[in-house]
């Protein structure tokens, strides 16, 4: 046990009895010297234990840096090998890159927004003829090579690219080393920093000088095809319109003799002549049709008409030839199917003249039967179905897809047998199709044929109805045998020769007029009057105020005053459809054209006046109602004015306007020829010194002016080769040496028509 001594020192004590003794054996041993050899032997595996465990930590220590270096070299190995493949994918892809570049059509350029560092690849120089040295990688490389004039919309295009991020492209001529110019496609993209501003911009440059004189060559290429184009047009135009006149000639002369005591054998070439001659007017009218949907000058009208009337006009003009081949020719429109339309009356008898023309044509024996259907009826338009059967010929399949091209027929025989070009389908097509209708056709060879087509047209309302009713029963007089007129009528015309022929033939009407000489005198006229003027006849060509000048005068007078509007008629040469349109911009409300005839007039006159012991049909238009204009030549300029020497088979005087004039003589108008013959011969002189004077002094306009004076006179009169010289000279009015070339010949033709003048004169007054 453990206790202390009599010193006081901590002891072990131990006690043992001894045997056979009531006495005890008591040990003790001082506890230091006990716990001595324990504490040196703690101490010693102590000491040995934490230098063991030193000795092992840093054993540990040495093995964990062996195996970290171990790894370190492993991993950098690993980067090394890495970096080693990324360096040679890099180089390779730069070496790719370069090679693409380089190799490229086009140039690669960079663009440091900020700093204006930029980078030109050497392809991009060498498009421009440069050397990679020899053009420094500097923003103003690009620009100074910039053409001067596309600078702003290189500048233009950048900004709108960084403003509104559009697409950067744009064409562009650089100028290149040699100092030429080529032109350039450059396109390119901006990249945004985080405050959503631009910093770079990169892109690509292509040579597309070819590419560029290709388009312009095809441009050329293109005008020069639609220049031809228009020249073929404009001829057929022309030549259509000059064919016309004598063909109305030689079929009027026909007539004329027609109706005189003939033999067998002379009404037979007479009528001979007087069919061919038709025939050859309906080919040229399907040219001068033709040439005008190719040009695109064709205008459906949208005009008030009786579908009835359209139906019974083709029926009258092909009753006769198809009686004459024993064909039964019937027309029915189905009941229910409104017949008071609005459309082109004009156009819908052409297309049905055309194709029941050709069914008569094309059958030798039967029927041909045109039917008029409703398809489809709206409030406003209704949609009408056409449909022409025939027991004829038929057509053969492998023909009817090319059935409606133009100068096709389905054998060449058949020309020389029933006659045509094969041009009528064409235009029928053509016009159906301007008129957004469809065509088709059905036929079995020698079974007959069935063409169709549908049109739409809009619908009359009650009062529109009424006014053609009363239209139609007042329309056909048109001379001053038929019919007299009542209504005070002012003539602005500022040629004596047109205003004594303007004068009689109205005075013929019964009109009462009063005549302006121009745009001042009719404006006085107007605003003096004690009572409106019923109808004004305003020439469009006028020194001191033309007639577009003075009809929107007399408009915006009328407009300010509350005066009624007066029904104004262009009376003018001028033939061209831009020329009707001016008028009618003008304010003009209806068009009679330069020289007129009395039925001419007449026409317009009943659709202004009120006839004697009638109503006026004031507000039908004869430029848009009248039957007159069915077919009237509208006609494109010339492309050149034939040349003088091409005058020479042109007569002297033309008859048709010769005997209007004896026409008026005839009925009342006494003097008149001697009047007219004198103030002709005594102004065209005058008109040609104003010629010379305005080719002298270099004025295209008192050229034009003076022309078109001497053109007008010279129809009215018939002086047909001076007014064919004044129209070439109006034509070519800015060609000063043309022009004076014309005017050379106006001396001969002037003194030839007055020799002509004055022996028609004499013989009228000898009785002739």
């Amino acid at each position: 046990m453990e206790g202390q001594d009599y010193r006081n020192v901590p002891v072990f004590s131990a006690t043992r009895p001894i045997k056979g003794t009531p006495w005890h054996l008591v040990a003790k041993i001082d506890r230091e010297e006990v716990m001595a050899p324990l504490r040196r032997l703690i101490y010693w595996v102590g000491s040995l234990t934490f230098i063991a465990m030193i000795v092992i930590a840093i054993a540990l220590w040495l093995l964990w840096q062996q195996v970290l270096r171990a790894q370190r070299l492993e991993l950098t190995a690993r980067n090394e090998a890495a970096l080693r493949a990324s360096s040679e994918a890099l180089q390779a892809s730069e070496a790719r890159y370069k090679r693409a570049v380089d190799g490229a059509n086009d140039g690669v350029w960079e663009w440091n927004v900020r700093t204006g560092e930029t980078y030109f690849s050497p392809r991009w120089k060498k498009l421009l003829g440069y050397q990679d040295h020899e053009l420094p990688n500097v923003h103003s490389s690009f620009v100074d090579c910039v053409h001067p004039e596309d600078l702003p919309r290189v500048v233009q295009a950048r900004r709108k690219h960084f403003q509104d991020r559009l697409s950067y492209k744009i064409e562009v001529r650089l100028r290149c080393k040699d100092g030429a110019y080529r032109w350039f496609y450059a396109r390119g993209q901006a990249v945004w920093d985080g405050q959503d501003q631009p910093s770079h911009m990169a892109g690509s440059l292509t040579d597309i000088t070819d590419r560029k004189q290709v388009e312009a060559e095809l441009r050329l290429a293109k005008e020069q095809a639609e220049a031809a184009n228009q020249a073929k047009t404009a001829f057929l135009a022309t030549m259509s319109h000059e064919i016309r006149t004598p063909m109305n000639g030689v079929l009027g002369m026909a007539d004329l003799v027609l109706r005189t005591p003939l033999t067998v054998r002379q009404r037979h070439y007479i009528e001979t002549i007087h069919r061919s001659g038709r025939t050859l007017l309906r080919i040229i009218n399907d040219i001068l049709d033709l040439s005008k949907i190719q040009a695109g000058r064709m205008v459906v009208d949208i005009i008030q008409f009786d579908l009835s009337e359209v139906v019974q006009d083709v029926h009258g003009l092909l009753a006769d030839p198809a009686k004459a081949k024993g064909l039964a020719l019937h027309f029915v429109v189905a009941e229910g199917v409104p017949v008071y339309l609005l459309g082109d009356p004009y156009r819908l008898n052409q297309i049905l003249f055309n194709l029941v023309g050709n069914a008569v044509k094309f059958t030798t024996e039967g029927t041909v039967r045109v039917m008029v259907e409703e398809v489809e009826q709206r409030a406003a338009d209704v949609l009408l179905r056409f449909q022409i059967t025939d027991t004829g010929i038929g057509i053969a399949p492998e023909f009817q897809s090319r059935l409606f091209q133009e100068f096709s027929q389905e054998d060449p025989s058949f020309a020389r047998k029933f006659g045509g070009t094969g041009l009528g389908l064409a235009i029928t097509q053509r016009l159906v199709s301007l008129m957004g209708g469809q065509l088709g056709v059905e036929s079995v060879p020698g079974q007959g044929s069935t063409f169709w087509f549908t049109l739409r047209f809009g619908k009359q309302r009650e009062g529109d109805r009424q006014k053609m009713a009363a239209w139609r029963a007042n329309r056909h007089p048109t001379t001053p045998d038929d019919v007299q007129f009542q209504g005070r009528v002012l003539l602005v015309e500022d040629n004596l020769i047109n205003q004594e022929v303007a004068v009689a033939t109205l005075e013929l009407f019964g009109c009462q007029v009063t005549v302006a000489s121009n745009g001042h005198q009719a404006l006085e006229a107007i605003q003096q009057a004690a009572q409106p003027f019923a109808l004004i006849f305003m020439d469009c060509e006028m020194p001191v105020m033309n007639g577009f000048v003075t009809t929107r005068q007399v408009r915006q007078w009328e407009t300010e005053t509350g005066n009624p509007h007066v029904p104004i008629v262009a009376l003018t040469a001028h033939v061209l459809q831009q020329n009707r349109q001016q008028c009618s911009a003008a304010g003009m409300n209806d068009y009679l054209q330069k020289p007129f005839s009395q039925a001419d007039l007449g026409a317009v006159l009943q659709c202004w006046l009120a006839p004697v012991g009638g109503d006026t049909m004031a507000g039908v238009s004869v430029a848009s109602a009248d039957p007159r204009q069915e077919g009237a030549p509208v006609l494109s300029p010339p492309s050149a004015p034939a040349p003088p020497e091409a005058l020479s088979s042109t007569p002297v005087l033309d008859q048709i306007a010769v005997d209007r004039i004896l026409a008026l003589t005839r009925k009342g108008s006494v003097g008149l020829l001697d009047k007219m013959v004198g103030h002709y011969l005594a102004r065209t002189p005058d008109l040609l010194a104003e010629l010379e004077q305005a080719v002298a002094q270099a004025d295209p306009e008192r050229v034009r002016v003076a022309a078109h004076a001497l053109k007008s006179s010279s129809l009215t009169m018939g002086v047909a080769r001076l007014a064919e010289l004044g129209r070439a000279m109006e034509t070519e009015y800015a060609q000063l040496a043309l022009v004076r070339r014309y005017l050379q010949q106006t001396g001969p033709v002037l003194a030839e028509a007055g020799q002509a003048l004055r022996a028609l004169c004499a013989e009228w007054q000898a009785g002739g």
